[in-house]
């Protein structure tokens, strides 16, 4: 025999559209029910165990860190580290840092239409 069918293949396979749309609301209300369940279990936990900074007795659960783009990025080799001479130099000989540093005021002319005057 072959590998189980996962129950969203099982769900998938059934050609009845109102059965295979309960299927699937019990599925979703299933998996919600037990996310519900394992917060309340880490919350608890937590209010049990108290902080890591307060109490010095218990050993609380770790901290969740959220899942970032920033967290999950592979650090690339070529990336500049912005504290290299190199940069540092670069930033220092730009035309246009005298506008991003407020020395002057740029000359800007917004307009609306093709002839438009001042």
């Amino acid at each position: 025999m072959g590998q189980p069918k996962s129950l969203a293949t099982i769900i998938a396979d059934v050609k009845n559209k109102d059965r295979r749309r309960k299927l699937h609301q019990e599925l979703k209300s299933q998996k919600r029910k037990e996310k519900k369940d394992r917060k309340k279990k880490r919350i608890k936990e937590e209010k049990e165990l108290g902080d890591d900074t307060l109490s010095q007795t218990l050993q609380a659960p770790p901290k969740k860190v959220p899942k970032t783009i920033e967290n999950s990025r592979i650090h690339d080799e070529t990336s500049v580290d912005p504290n290299d001479d190199e940069v540092i130099a670069d930033e220092r000989s730009d035309k246009l840092q005298t506008y991003f540093d407020r020395v002057r005021e740029p000359k800007v002319l917004l307009t609306t239409s093709v002839n438009a005057t001042l």
